[in-house]
């Protein structure tokens, strides 16, 4: 796997592992690394799962050079063994910072892993990790953010909201759909995909237009399309998918209201 993979498949329990790692040791190998990764797999998922994954110390010693190329990091390899890292504390906030704000929804478990994370090392982490001086004012107030309560709940239920609202939008657009189908009834699938107007874009690649995509797709495979494919898509998986992020919505406003 790819180093780039490592960071960006598995963020949380990468970088969650990273930062205890720094925070726990005043200097660290890789292998002390890859002992929090199993540490954190094993809390977050017991069993066989997404997170049973397999990291080397290769990858280990590649994502450290990246952190240390972006000055997260010391490196001493003026010793024999293998090389010894340190975080600057800044470093450990970038981390921490970049852990919390991810541009993706998570897995329930690696969210409520790491808001009880915060939530129970809160006061550690601010009175003795970032009690230095490099830690200017803007900083301070990067870190008071991210250690308020339900911070990195309250982020997730921001990228579910704009899920959501694509959702919608999404079956809007498959009713409208659906609709011109049905009014359409007795003409065959390719008379009706020569009479579809340009507003139907169904949120495709930017690469082909929706009408010409659905002229590219084999006879059989189009009469599917209009007879059952995009009503069985439409019911099956948008309004699910939608009902299932409405519900985890729920469920991480009534996480937050329980934090005391």
């Amino acid at each position: 796997m790819a180093n780039k993979g490592l960071e960006n498949t598995h963020p949380i329990i990468i970088k969650c592992a990273a930062f205890t790692t720094g925070v726990t040791l005043k200097s660290f190998r890789a292998k002390d690394v890859l002992f929090h990764i199993e540490l954190i797999k094993n809390i977050v998922s017991p069993a066989p799962s997404a997170h049973d994954f397999d990291v080397q110390y290769t990858q280990v010693m590649r994502l450290f050079e990246k952190y240390h190329d972006r000055g997260w990091v010391e490196k001493d390899s003026t010793g024999s063994g293998k090389p010894l890292f340190s975080f600057h504390a800044k470093g450990l906030l970038a981390l921490i910072d970049s852990m919390v704000h991810l541009d993706r929804q998570l897995p329930v478990s690696e969210v409520l892993f790491t808001q009880s994370f915060l939530d129970s090392y809160k006061d550690y982490i601010i009175n003795v990790v970032f009690n230095e001086d490099s830690i200017d004012h803007n900083d301070r107030q990067s870190i008071n953010d991210i250690f308020s309560p339900s911070y990195l709940i309250k982020q997730q239920m921001k990228i579910i909201d704009q899920g959501i609202q694509d959702l919608e939008y999404r079956i809007k657009e498959s009713d409208k759909l659906l609709a011109y189908i049905d009014s359409h009834k007795g003409k065959t699938a390719q008379d009706m995909v020569d009479a579809l107007p340009s507003e139907f874009s169904y949120r495709m690649s930017y690469l082909k237009p929706f009408r010409e995509w659905l002229g590219n797709l084999p006879d059989r495979l189009l009469e599917h399309e209009f007879n059952t494919g995009f009503e069985t898509r439409n019911k099956g998986y948008y309004k699910k998918n939608l009902n299932h992020l409405k519900g985890l919505k729920q469920f991480y406003e009534d996480a937050c209201e329980a934090t005391p």
